[in-house]
């Protein structure tokens, strides 16, 4: 990515990469450890082994709190299990260490759509977009929800 930017830093690539780093990539240096915590975690959820997955990522959190990602994914889990405040609450997290991070702002949507907020999650899906133009979910999210 960083190369894409040195070579084209003016041009469609360069800028594609810059956006890219911005908008998915952690806002901070992600420790090996972390990282490990949050793709255990993950695997476990796809697993339907909820609630192994939640510890992980609550212990990823609790060792590494400016890691958004973590913050996410359990949100997505609350998301499932129908606790949409103490999703939202992730997601504002995730969303005060990174504004800038698409997949929590598409995410919230979600919760916001599900409390039936529906101004609220067309603004979060709206703002993904703003942040990343080529975003399919956020576009056909926006065009389900009208």
């Amino acid at each position: 990515m960083n190369m894409a930017i040195r070579l084209d830093p003016d041009g469609p690539v360069g800028k594609a990469a810059e956006q890219y780093i911005v908008t998915y990539l952690p806002k901070f240096p992600v420790p090996d450890e972390a990282q490990d915590l949050n793709n255990r975690a993950y695997r476990l959820d796809h697993e339907n082994k909820r609630e192994a997955a939640k510890a992980l990522y609550e212990q990823c959190i609790r060792l590494h709190p400016f890691f958004e990602r973590p913050y996410n994914n359990l949100a997505l889990i609350y998301w499932h299990e129908n606790d949409f405040n103490h999703a939202e609450k992730l997601l504002r997290k995730a969303i005060d260490i990174t504004p800038t991070y698409v997949n929590a702002w598409i995410t919230l949507g979600y919760i916001k759509w599900k409390q039936n907020d529906i101004k609220e999650a067309r603004r979060c899906y709206g703002r993904a977009l703003t942040l990343d133009p080529g975003n399919e979910e956020a576009k056909e999210q926006l065009r389900l929800h009208r």
